[in-house]
């Protein structure tokens, strides 16, 4: 009766985090919608006219620029070695281990699990600047959420040939620990994902000079969006409308089963025990 009460408690609470979830894609979508796309050198003269008025500082607008990439001294991908203005990268381990159990018989039986544990992981973000056919406008992709490529996904296998005891990959070093888990090596994962230079990109966010320098940052409203994106805004809006679909089929299935469980473990199984 508990553990049939204990899932279903389980999946009500994974029907509020998709419900919750598509909130917060609908919110996202509306802000895409709504947003409006402006040029650089529309914003810029924007910010003068502001400027001119009520001094420097006090200039904020919510908006969309779509451009291509510019950074003269840009990030390279640690694992990738491409040039880029953010990257995520992570290094994990795979590996085997063999334990004891005992089966419905009380009898000792060994068994061997597969698992993954991340060893390494990185994330950088450098200012950029949006550039279109009237000039160029800085980002600072700093709380974005980013739709990236991904430039790197590659599993070595494990040969037990490596005496240093280093990974290398890319520009990536680490020293690897005595292994003394028990744990047998499958091998290592790579996997980065990149917002490369000279790519056309579409970014949502607020124009500000607050910090002194105009530049598209967090917005300060938390209801607004903050994007930075390879996809396009008709990718972006298609990707949301389809998790909105996902979401509210994930919530009605996921509490449904629940209050099924814990109906079954309250009402039916004590009959039956």
């Amino acid at each position: 009766m508990v553990i049939m009460i204990i899932i279903g408690l389980v999946l009500i609470g994974l029907g509020i985090f998709f419900f919750l979830s598509r909130k917060k894609s609908q919110l996202t979508l509306f802000n895409i919608k709504a947003t409006q796309t402006f040029k650089a050198k529309d914003i810029i003269d924007l910010c003068n006219a502001v400027k001119e008025d009520l001094g420097p500082g006090c200039f904020n607008k919510v908006l969309e620029v779509k451009g291509i990439i510019k950074c003269d001294n840009p990030l390279v991908g640690e694992l990738s070695k491409q040039k880029c203005v953010y990257y995520s990268m992570k290094v994990s381990h795979e590996y085997e281990e063999t334990y004891t159990t005992r089966n419905a018989q009380g009898r000792p039986e060994r068994r061997t699990m597969r698992g993954s544990e991340v060893i390494s992981s990185n994330t950088q973000s450098i200012h950029f600047f949006v550039e279109d056919d009237s000039g160029k406008i800085l980002v600072n992709p700093s709380s974005a959420t980013f739709y990236t490529v991904k430039s790197v996904d590659r599993f070595e296998t494990f040969t037990g040939s490596n005496s240093r005891g280093t990974l290398s990959y890319g520009n990536f070093t680490l020293n690897l620990p005595v292994n003394s888990s028990g744990r047998r090596t499958l091998g290592y994962r790579y996997v980065e994902e990149i917002i490369p230079i000279e790519r056309r990109i579409y970014v949502l966010g607020e124009a500000s000079d607050l910090s002194g320098e105009l530049m598209i940052q967090l917005p300060q409203n938390k209801n607004e969006s903050f994007i930075v994106s390879l996809k396009s805004e008709e990718e972006l809006i298609q990707h949301a409308q389809k998790l909105i679909v996902w979401y509210l089929i994930g919530a009605i299935v996921t509490l449904l089963i629940g209050l099924g469980a814990i109906a079954y473990g309250i009402i039916v199984q004590p009959v039956f025990d």
